[in-house]
């Protein structure tokens, strides 16, 4: 498989707002909001801005110090989807 088809993706943003929601709760619309605009574009442009949103979130590949399971889970979830 070259590239990851629209199941994969949306299973992928799915676990991430899954991730963040358990982070924090008090946002879960928001983010319930962004996942659902995400999944309504363009596959190379959810890429783009997916990739863009992990840029901007400075995402560090050595997650040894943190022992939160949902903040690991949103880190490893968003490692991934940066690399699609």
């Amino acid at each position: 498989m070259d590239q990851p088809d629209d199941f994969m993706i949306g299973a992928l943003l799915g676990m991430t707002v899954g991730a963040l929601n358990h982070v924090d709760p008090s946002k879960a619309q928001e983010n319930e909001a962004a996942f659902m605009r995400l999944l309504s574009l363009p596959v190379e442009q959810r890429n783009a801005e997916a990739a863009q949103l992990m840029r901007a979130l400075d995402w560090d590949e050595s997650v040894e110090d943190v022992n939160d399971q949902g903040v690991q889970q949103l880190v490893a979830w968003g490692l991934l989807l940066r690399d699609i």
